[in-house]
């Protein structure tokens, strides 16, 4: 008689398949901080994605992405949101258009609190400051120009 037909008649366990291993969670993942970032906004149809910077605070990541309102790219956005260090909950993602119709938005520094953002589309450039603990746009610290020696 066949060998699994007697285990199954016997009511012996009979393995069909390797046994189902359930994976375990890996050491916890940590984002750079302090500086912009690569890729890290999801893509959708209501924001044009430019850059992106995060810096931790406490348990939390900060994480702004700055681009453009779309389809209209000519009013300047950022998305500013926060993820837990585990990466277990994200903030909805709250949007702030510029004072202004210039453009996308690129993130060019941060002193804390303070973020600087220039467009990328207007000429002139448009120098925007966001104060990132109040969440509000102010006036933005003046940008380094770079200057010749005189001999």
């Amino acid at each position: 008689m066949n060998a699994s037909l007697t285990s199954f008649a016997l009511g012996t366990p009979y393995p069909t398949s390797p046994p189902y291993i359930v994976p375990t969670r890996g050491p916890a993942l940590a984002l750079p901080t302090g500086g912009p970032l690569g890729d890290c906004a999801d893509p959708d149809r209501e924001f044009g994605y430019l850059g992106c910077w995060a810096e931790r605070i406490g348990n939390e990541y900060l994480i702004i992405e700055s681009g453009a309102a779309e389809p209209d790219t000519s009013q300047g956005m950022i998305r500013v949101y926060t993820m837990t260090v585990e990466f277990s909950d994200v903030s909805l993602k709250q949007s702030y258009i510029t004072p202004g119709r210039y453009g996308r938005v690129r993130i060019v520094g941060v002193n804390w609190p303070t973020m600087t953002l220039i467009t990328v589309d207007n000429n002139p450039l448009v120098t925007f400051g966001f104060d990132l603990s109040t969440r509000q746009w102010i006036s933005p610290p003046p940008l380094l120009t770079p200057s010749i020696p005189t001999p």
